[in-house]
């Protein structure tokens, strides 16, 4: 069951991209929060010996993996396409007491390679890598589905990247 403790990293780790995109004029909304969050996540189970960002998991949705967690925060509140501001920030000043210095580096040199593609091309690149694909097996394009995207089969996709 999640904590108020993993909420509270998970939503600093979105406000930290929130952040960077809005100090950076990089065009922000839930979506792009979402895949920059599945990327920096499994980059990070590549990088550091399957060691999670964060406790929640991701689910294989029709238009891209989500993160339930993260879904909910915005829910009702938007539309996820209307671009984000600092006031859509959950935390008035970053946490660095939350993320720490590592983290944050990791998710700057994420940050730095995926931030300036658009939400559809970080949708379109996501729906063609095999985690989600996997995930989605048997369904059709149109179909819902929260069948969770295996952390295994995260780490080995993005493991046999590492090199590329």
């Amino acid at each position: 069951m999640e904590t108020p403790v993993d909420r509270n990293k998970l939503y600093a780790l979105s406000d930290y991209i929130i952040r960077y995109s809005v100090k950076n004029g990089i065009p922000v909304n839930v979506i792009k929060v979402q895949r920059l969050l599945y990327v920096a996540y499994a980059w990070h189970l590549a990088f550091f010996g399957k060691k999670t960002l964060f406790t929640e998991t991701f689910e294989a949705w029709k238009f891209g993996p989500v993160c339930r967690t993260l879904h909910d925060r915005f829910q009702g509140q938007r539309d996820v396409r209307q671009p984000l501001t600092l006031s859509d920030c959950w935390y008035s000043s970053p946490p660095e007491t939350v993320i720490g210095r590592r983290e944050r580096l990791h998710l700057d040199n994420v940050l730095n390679t995926y931030a300036d593609m658009s939400a559809d091309e970080l949708e379109d690149m996501l729906r063609y890598e095999t985690p989600w694909r996997e995930a989605r097996a048997g369904l059709a394009a149109h179909e819902d589905s929260s069948r969770p995207i295996p952390q295994e089969v995260i780490y080995s996709y993005y493991k046999s990247r590492v090199h590329l």
